[in-house]
């Protein structure tokens, strides 16, 4: 069996369940980007909220709150917390829900 948190397998999830959880449209496309950023097995995910800004076109608000409802939804998990301060970006990794 492939592992269910590959990159493939997530896509694949996200494509067949995403609209028949009621996920909205620009949630799905800040997930899909998220993925462009992940390795084959749906880690190292780390660009910053500004990046996702230039890539999306969407604004800060909007990005941050995507984040958290992917987050809160189980596609995706936060490994560790970006700082401003730091120069850092969060990382994140990809999450099949229910596996």
């Amino acid at each position: 069996m492939a592992d269910p948190h590959n990159r493939w397998t997530w896509e694949r999830a996200l494509r067949d369940r995403s609209a028949a959880e009621g996920m909205k449209p620009a949630t799905q496309h800040l997930a899909l980007v998220l993925a462009t950023y992940a390795d084959p097995a749906g880690d190292g995910i780390y660009p910053s909220v500004e990046t996702l800004m230039k890539v999306t076109g969407k604004g800060r608000s909007s990005i941050l709150a995507t984040l958290k409802d992917l987050r809160e939804s189980g596609w995706v998990e936060q490994e560790s917390q970006g700082s401003n301060l730091s120069g850092k970006s969060s990382r994140y990794v990809l999450k099949v829900p229910g596996k």
